[in-house]
């Protein structure tokens, strides 16, 4: 027996046809990533991470005076020296603030260029030093709020590009009105054997923190109970979306930051950065309003 499938009218499909900007897509490579914690990094070695895939090295270049390393500016590039590609990350950070690669001894400055080659005879040790194979690729970065943050373009086009992009910061830290009363801790960095989207759905997920955080953020036996999780900002694609649910509001700034808003004045400010696929990096903030605080107390 067949059986004839039913009838649709497709004249009475009454959905609006999508807008041309209802599925645009967000751009991975024009955005700031926070990568570390400042205060925990050595200023006198390379660290060597990872950002959507790729292997970079961050290092200090302030001297060395007397024995004492100085602070100077954080530069990243690509974790390869020109030469032969060996890790910069397995090289040292000289008296002198550059980069010495441990293979070669090549050393480069914080524009990647290189300012020794050892083994080049010295009447051609300028132009050799000039040539654009011995030039490190160098990715934009900046120091903000204690987190170096990494543009993941690199050359003169990402430093031009950077330059139009502000990075997701927390703003009570910023505001003139609010920022002298609140104040951030960082409670911790970790690598993540979780996808970025994994990570980001359970950051922005408000029930299971009552659960998962027992004594934290609430109480696993007497907290949970039905509630009805309330839009704040509407999802777009650079700016993210906020929602309303318990505990506090829920804020996603894209690509990176969570921040959870409680009552009280306490945010659990979360940056999750991408490194590689099925991996990430956690950098954890607890932001307190002084205020608020010390009229509870």
């Amino acid at each position: 027996v067949e059986i004839a499938p039913p009838e649709i009218d497709f004249d009475d499909d009454d959905e609006a046809e999508p807008s041309p900007d209802a599925h645009k897509q967000f751009d991975w490579m024009q955005a700031w990533y926070p990568v570390h914690v400042t205060e925990m990094m050595d200023p006198g070695r390379p660290h060597k991470f990872q950002l959507l895939g790729m292997n970079l090295v961050a290092w200090n270049d302030g001297p060395t005076v007397d024995g004492e390393k100085k602070l100077g500016a954080w530069h990243v590039m690509k974790d390869a020296c020109p030469h032969r590609g060996a890790p910069l990350s397995e090289g040292r950070v000289e008296d002198d603030g550059s980069l010495l690669c441990s293979y070669h001894a090549w050393r480069f400055n914080g524009e990647g260029d290189c300012t020794d080659l050892p083994y080049s005879p010295e009447d051609l040790q300028s132009r050799h030093k000039c040539n654009c194979r011995a030039k490190c690729t160098v990715f934009p970065s900046q120091d903000i709020d204690g987190l170096l943050f990494v543009w993941p373009t690199p050359g003169e086009k990402g430093m031009e590009q950077s330059k139009l992009k502000e990075p997701q910061l927390i703003e009570e830290l910023h505001d003139p009105e609010m920022s002298k009363k609140w104040i951030k801790f960082p409670i911790n960095l970790r690598d993540l054997e979780l996808g970025w989207d994994v990570f980001f759905e359970n950051a922005m997920d408000p029930s299971h923190f009552l659960v998962a955080h027992h004594n934290i953020t609430g109480n696993r036996y007497t907290d949970p109970k039905w509630f009805d999780m309330k839009t704040e900002r509407k999802l777009e694609t650079d700016t993210g979306v906020a929602v309303r649910g318990i505990p506090g509001s829920f804020d996603y700034r894209p690509p990176c930051l969570v921040k959870n808003k409680q009552d009280g004045g306490v945010i659990f400010a979360i940056y999750n950065t991408p490194t590689s696929p099925g991996k990430c990096r956690h950098i954890g903030f607890l932001v307190l309003d002084t205020e608020s605080i010390a009229g509870d107390s």
